[in-house]
């Protein structure tokens, strides 16, 4: 997983970032720190395995989303945080808006998501942007039509604790 700076984001702030560009958020510092060339290969490899020493769960839950006002809400409600919070996890909810025109972030704002605003289209952009901003130790992706839904995220997580395992992918 790729993190630019180890960050802890504001609660329920919507985050624009820039067109054309990579952008670090440095929120204990109020300041910013852009790269015009955004291959994750240029960037730093955080090793999210070395947050466990501090005993923090937490996973960051990112979800590209364009113009799904009307699902994004629902998507939110599904994802299993009461189950999450009982194995001992902290939760956090990113939804990637790449460039919605509807209300999109309105709705996920609402529904206690963090919001990242990702202009530059693609599916790859959002993740990025995604991935760059979670402060999670364990990263789950989803879609934000429910194309896979997340009833069975915390059985995957045990999975991944059970076993020590560092990525799981499933269909």
């Amino acid at each position: 997983m790729v993190q630019l700076k180890n960050t802890i984001m504001a609660t329920n702030r919507v985050i624009p970032v820039e067109a054309e560009t990579s952008t670090v958020l440095d929120f204990e510092n109020h300041s910013s720190l852009t790269f015009s060339d955004r291959r994750i290969s240029d960037r730093r490899i955080f090793n999210r395995r070395s947050i466990e020493t501090s005993n923090i769960k937490k996973i960051t839950i990112v979800i590209p989303a364009l113009n799904e006002e009307q699902a994004i809400g629902s998507v939110i409600k599904e994802i299993p945080i009461n189950e999450l919070k009982k194995m001992g996890y902290e939760v956090e909810i990113m939804v990637i808006d790449n460039g919605s025109k509807d209300k999109t972030r309105y709705v996920a704002n609402s529904h206690k998501a963090k919001v990242i605003v990702q202009p530059i289209k693609g599916y790859g952009n959002a993740y990025k942007a995604g991935f760059a901003n979670a402060t999670g130790n364990i990263i789950a992706t989803g879609d934000a039509d429910l194309t896979y839904p997340f009833n069975d995220l915390p059985k995957i997580i045990k999975k991944m604790e059970d076993e020590n395992l560092d990525f799981i992918t499933t269909d």
